[in-house]
């Protein structure tokens, strides 16, 4: 990468560091969201600190890092586990946010976090958000990837194969893999595949799969950014990658972030497979704060930057993306 795509993409990361840095509580932690039960603090607290950590090792990054763990640590509701706030009880997608965070900053977890959230795997290897015997129970690929992740089984070598055959299962016939608590596939495809790469496994020259049908399409900056993470991921071409840099960092905001959107999914638990009903079972919430599009397109940033040269400038927008192009920011 040259000095100008270097430039463009540190620019518009360090714009986005320093709006997350700005959200964060005194106490080290952050919150977003609106739902019933309220907002998030433990899984926002945990995300935007894993895209932090893993974006960008500044001493002003490490204090926010390291604050962040340390609340996580400190400010526990449960015996084990965490979860999206102190009344929704644990679950293993906030609890794999928090074992990463504390694990890229240093900290040990503790061997009875750890063993709590190797309960949620069923036999087939697959990870349940929740303990119960709704849909809330059975495994779901978007909480799969990330307690994987955060247990390292993806990077062992007596669990590759396994981790291997579970994703070639759970993938869907047009290369992605179905998110059950998302609107699109592009979340769960993405930790998917960065899952694959932790594996050691080369990832499949498959382009993003986008469409106008709801679960593939781009519905804002969050759902863009993951289309942006797939393609470099996957290898695409440096064309296609750099059009969709170009188009995200086109739609940032002067303060840093990226605008959140109706992406979040709270489902109905009793519908198993969100993806293929004829009626929403759910409803859709918006990261109001912008916490979640804003780390997310840090960490794809980052992911592209680690990635081989990507010359970027302006250039036309593939076909399949055309009619999805998004407004830009004001």
């Amino acid at each position: 990468m040259n000095r100008t795509d270097d430039a463009i993409l540190r620019g518009a990361m360090d714009r986005a560091i320093a709006y997350l840095l700005s959200r964060q509580a005194a106490d080290g932690h952050w919150e977003d969201y609106c739902l019933p039960v309220g907002s998030s603090d433990a899984w926002v607290t945990g995300y935007v600190g894993v895209a932090l950590a893993e974006s960008d090792d500044r001493m002003a990054v490490r204090r926010s890092t390291d604050a962040a763990a340390c609340w996580l640590e400190t400010r526990r509701p449960y015996p084990q586990g965490w979860g999206y706030n102190n009344r929704t009880g644990p679950d293993a997608d906030s609890s794999a946010f928090a074992l990463m965070l504390l694990q890229r900053t240093g900290k040990t977890p503790l061997p009875a976090d750890l063993d709590w959230l190797r309960r949620y795997r069923h036999a087939g290897g697959g990870f349940a958000t929740y303990l119960r015997d709704d849909a809330w129970g059975i495994p779901h690929s978007d909480v799969t990837a990330t307690a994987l992740l955060a247990l390292e089984a993806g990077t062992s070598d007596d669990a590759r194969q396994d981790v291997l055959d579970l994703i070639a299962r759970t993938r869907d016939a047009d290369g992605t893999w179905p998110s059950y608590w998302w609107r699109t596939c592009h979340y769960a495809t993405w930790w998917t595949l960065r899952l694959l790469r932790a594996a050691g496994a080369a990832p499949e020259g498959r382009v993003p799969v986008v469409d106008t049908i709801e679960q593939r399409a781009i519905h804002g900056a969050f759902d863009l950014a993951l289309v942006t993470g797939i393609a470099s991921l996957q290898q695409a071409s440096n064309t296609l990658i750099a059009t969709l840099v170009n188009e995200l960092t086109g739609l940032q905001r002067p303060d840093g972030a990226w605008t959140g959107s109706a992406h979040l999914r709270v489902t109905d638990p009793d519908c198993a497979r969100p993806w293929t009903a004829e009626v929403a079972c759910g409803h859709l919430y918006i990261d109001e704060d912008h916490l979640i599009s804003t780390a997310t397109a840090l960490r794809v940033l980052a992911q592209v930057g680690e990635s081989a040269s990507v010359p970027l400038g302006d250039r036309p927008l593939p076909s399949r993306l055309a009619t999805l192009r998004l407004p830009r920011a004001c």
